[in-house]
């Protein structure tokens, strides 16, 4: 991996420098260059365009998410893995709609991220086990939701109360409650709170549409 460029975004300075020192003596990457924010990589991109991108998605200013819209809009070829805190497949589900080749959270193993980046780099997509395990169980889980339960979920998520619920879908009282109960089964939350955060998560409902 000694003749790819690699730029690594985040607001952290530590981080982004403990990294490249990883990633010097262990993964033997030796073109490194560090960013702070999104606007100093776009700049930085008008005069050359490495062959990866390892970047977070919380920054100020602009965001890792929109850095990668970006991005991948002008430069398709640049790959572009996401590294965050966040272990929401929510937030995996956004960045692979977005073009991204690979998701890792912050607290994986060093050896995590530099087999990461060999995957990504021989054309594979990455996501951490922790959260492939957890999207390949969500998506299961919505298969078994029906059209019904799918609306009265977002109706949760939005923090419609039951009676607002049967309001809103014309539907009795019961039926919400019996909604409720087949989703908290299905879903295995333990009360509303769980499931309105669960359906916020899994991109029934937009994030901050709420």
């Amino acid at each position: 991996m000694k003749n790819y460029t690699l730029y690594i975004v985040d607001n952290h300075k530590m981080f982004c420098e403990g990294l490249k020192n990883i990633l010097h003596k262990r993964a033997d990457i030796h073109n490194i260059k560090l960013f702070y924010n999104g606007q100093s990589v776009l700049k930085a991109l008008e005069l050359e365009q490495p062959n990866l991108i390892l970047g977070d998605i919380s920054m100020q200013e602009m965001n890792g998410i929109e850095l990668l819209k970006i991005v991948k809009s002008k430069f398709p070829l640049i790959k572009y893995i996401l590294i965050s805190t966040f272990n929401s497949t929510g937030y995996v589900k956004d960045v692979m709609k977005e073009g991204a080749n690979g998701y890792i959270t912050k607290d994986s193993e060093s050896t995590e991220i530099i087999e990461a980046i060999k995957m990504v780099m021989d054309g594979n997509i990455y996501i951490s086990p922790s959260l492939s395990g957890k999207l390949f169980k969500t998506e299961y889980i919505l298969t078994k939701l029906t059209k019904r339960e799918i609306e009265v979920l977002e109706k949760i998520s939005l923090g419609f109360t039951s009676q607002q619920i049967s309001e809103k879908l014309f539907i009795s009282f019961h039926t919400v409650e019996s909604h409720r109960k087949s989703l908290l089964a299905k879903t295995e939350c333990q009360n509303s709170v769980e499931l309105s955060i669960w359906g916020i998560e899994n991109g029934i409902i937009q994030r901050g549409s709420h």
